[in-house]
């Protein structure tokens, strides 16, 4: 065999005819790349890179969105806090302010009321009980009360009153 350096030229015409194809085929090669890069700017990538970024930022809004409104739902919370404390102090002061002692002490000082003593009660009893009785169409009403019995009962209103 003969090695490459030794080999006559017409037998190397060949093989350079096959290393020019291959040149020529590296070339179209690189044509054809050069030609798939300026397809990264066709429409439909240009639309996909669109909608990832559309999506993206209505990702990033929502996020932005769920924190303002844990925001506002701390603030309202917090409010509520507030409110119960107030609410609670409220109930408290109402208890103190209606109780039995504070309006006993508030009638005697702002409102010049005394006590009743014993001495000054007086107490009615009624020989005859108090009845009621439902009337029917037809009957008539009877056991008026009287002038003096309406008259005496009055005067124990007013006195009671003074």
């Amino acid at each position: 065999m003969q090695s490459a350096a030794v080999r006559s030229l017409p037998y190397e015409y060949p093989e350079r005819a096959d290393q020019r194809q291959a040149q020529q085929k590296k070339t179209q090669l690189k044509v054809v790349r050069s030609k798939e890069r300026r397809r990264i700017f066709s429409v439909s990538n240009v639309l996909i890179y669109l909608i990832v970024m559309a999506v993206s930022a209505f990702i990033v809004y929502n996020y932005m969105h769920v924190s303002m409104l844990a925001d506002q739902k701390a603030k309202l919370e917090n409010q509520l806090e507030k409110l119960k404390t107030e609410e609670t102090s409220m109930l408290t002061r109402q208890e103190q302010m209606f109780s039995l002692a504070n309006v006993e002490t508030y009638a005697q000082e702002q409102l010049g009321m005394v006590k009743a003593d014993k001495s000054v009660i007086e107490y009615i009893e009624l020989s005859n009980p108090d009845t009621v009785r439902i009337l029917k169409d037809g009957e008539e009403k009877t056991g008026e009360i009287s002038e003096g019995r309406l008259a005496h009962s009055l005067n124990i209103v007013v006195e009671f009153l003074n």
